[in-house]
């Protein structure tokens, strides 16, 4: 691949440009991709038409599974002619038993349906990677600029069903009215002439869009390996250097051309001749530039020929009509009589009363089509009828998806519209686990501020807080507080305030705060602090019966 020799602008691009560009490049070797579709997509096709008439629908079935292994030599054409090589024929189809050879299964398979097929073409057949390698480079290259390549099998489908009915259209429009045709009994049977005929109109349907839809898939391909890869830069970077390589030469020889050792008198004498050279050239020069500024700068001259230019047109206008004075050179004035005879008389001439015919087609038989009346074929009807049905399912199961969809999406909100209360009081018996399996597993004692300020005394600290914080929990729970298994110190605070009287809610979370003090921080109480804690403990937290663990 040799980027000096690219027939294009090698340069970023946004995505609808990227595809421009391969609109272009299918403009520029139209005729080639079309010889190479003809050539390589005709003779399976008549093969196919081999089929016995009852079998023969399938033939449209498989030109249209087939299409991703004829595209492939309009891909091998465009990255051939795109960097200065345009294959022949010949060439081409010596290609394309290896083209259709090489990763053949998986576009005729799981990949037959990808939307993304024009983009991911070149990673098979230009890279040659399968497999993993395929799908990480595939996903590489999707990650921008990759939606228009979806949209092109999208408009690609589009304009093959356009081209076809064209068709359709463009030959009941050349068959006679004379001639009584029912179409819908033609339209149900089977014969081989009209299936041969629809596939005739597709194949011609599908080479026409071919090779734009390979064209602009590829340009995508391009436009992301750029972008990745960053030719234009190396392009930049290669062109600065033969600049650089171009220009050595020059100053190399304009070094050489200086003389180095000229004695005394001939740098006199070559001073002498040279001044007057200087003279004579500073002469010749002086008469070249005024010749130039002349040129530059017309001054008048120019003004004279446009004035001679207007002149001339002024005279070959025609002449413009007058009012015709009498003979002596007054006006003419009607007066109101004559006047309105005048103008009935010029209403009443000839330029006022020419007829001409004027022929319009007029599509039918010219009746009313509202006063028109029947019915439709029963086809038709029933056609009709499917799709009305078809339409009117598929709407009402967008609309229950889309309910469901909201209903999903705004769970948490419809939950907090039907809350009708405070939830239930739980049972009093207090949650599984709170700080650590083998703490909850004891019960609480009868006084826990007695046994807590025990626990100080002997300088264990953390266990003293801990009993009071835990058996505090407990009681708490037994009163109807809902803790859960991963609820913080600080949601417990907000449980107990919304629930709770004023002093039990300050208690817990001074109680809460020295705990995390201790806990978190590593910051040991004060003498003061446990023993006020100890004296508000009866007051502030309810006791509440407990259903004793087993231990």
């Amino acid at each position: 691949m040799k980027l000096s020799r690219v027939a294009a602008e090698i340069r970023p691009r946004s995505p609808w440009e990227a595809v421009d560009l391969g609109i272009l490049m299918a403009r520029r070797w139209w005729w080639p991709l079309t010889r190479a579709w003809v050539l390589v997509a005709l003779p399976p096709t008549l093969l196919l038409h081999l089929l016995p008439p009852i079998y023969l629908w399938w033939s449209t079935l498989f030109m249209w599974w087939l299409k991703p292994l004829w595209e492939r030599p309009l891909l091998y054409i465009l990255s051939q002619a795109l960097f200065g090589h345009l294959p022949g024929t010949l060439e081409t189809l010596r290609a394309c038993p290896e083209l259709m050879r090489r990763h053949w299964l998986a576009p005729l398979t799981w990949l037959r349906l990808s939307p993304m097929r024009s983009m991911d073409l070149p990673v098979s057949q230009l890279e040659q990677l399968s497999g993993a390698e395929r799908r990480h480079r595939v996903l590489v290259l999707r990650r921008e600029d990759a939606a228009p390549a979806g949209w092109l099998t999208v408009i690609g489908i589009h304009l093959e069903t356009i081209l076809a009915f064209s068709a359709y259209l463009l030959i009941y429009f050349f068959i006679p009215d004379e001639f009584d045709i029912n179409y819908s009994r033609l339209l149900q049977q089977e014969a081989f002439w009209w299936l041969a005929l629809q596939n005739t109109i597709y194949f011609c349907a599908i080479t026409l869009v071919a090779p734009f839809y390979v064209a602009c898939g590829f340009a995508l391909y391009l436009n992301r390996r750029i972008k990745l890869e960053g030719w234009d830069i190396e392009i930049a970077f290669r062109r600065i250097l033969q600049k650089r390589t171009a220009a050595k030469p020059l100053q190399t020889g304009a070094g050489q051309g200086i003389p180095q050792n000229a004695s005394p008198s001939n740098e006199q004498t070559t001073g002498q001749s040279t001044g007057q050279d200087s003279k004579q050239s500073n002469d010749h020069s002086a008469s070249q530039g005024d010749e130039q500024s002349a040129g530059k700068h017309p001054g008048p001259h120019l003004a004279i020929a446009a004035a001679l230019t207007l002149s001339l047109a002024l005279a070959l206008l025609p002449p413009v009509a007058q009012a015709q004075p009498e003979a002596d050179g007054e006006p003419v004035v009607f007066d109101r009589t004559t006047a309105k005879q005048r103008i009935g008389e010029i209403l009443a001439g000839e330029d006022f009363h020419r007829k001409e015919t004027v022929y319009t087609p007029v599509f039918g038989d010219g009746t009313d089509p509202q006063a028109e009346t029947g019915t439709a074929p029963d086809w038709a009807r029933a056609l009709l009828s499917w799709l009305a049905n078809s339409i009117e399912t598929i709407i009402w199961a967008l609309v229950v998806a889309l309910a469901l969809l909201l209903a999903y999406r705004y769970r948490r909100w419809l939950a907090q519209l039907s809350y009708r209360g405070p939830a239930p009081p739980v049972s009093g018996a207090a949650p599984d686990t709170l700080f650590d399996p083998a703490a909850s597993a004891a019960n609480p004692p009868a006084d826990a501020a007695a046994a807590a300020l025990s626990l100080w005394q002997q300088g264990r600290a953390r266990e003293a807080v801990a009993l009071l914080y835990r058996t505090a929990l407990i009681q708490l729970t037994a009163r109807g507080l809902a803790v859960q298994d991963g609820n913080t110190e600080a949601e417990c605070v907000r449980q107990v305030q919304a629930r709770e009287p004023a002093a039990t809610a300050a208690y817990f979370a001074a109680l809460t705060q020295l705990w995390q003090s201790l806990a978190y921080g590593h910051q040991q109480p004060t003498d003061q602090q446990i023993l006020r804690l100890c004296e508000q403990w009866r007051e502030c937290i309810p006791q509440t019966p407990v259903e004793a663990r087993p231990r």
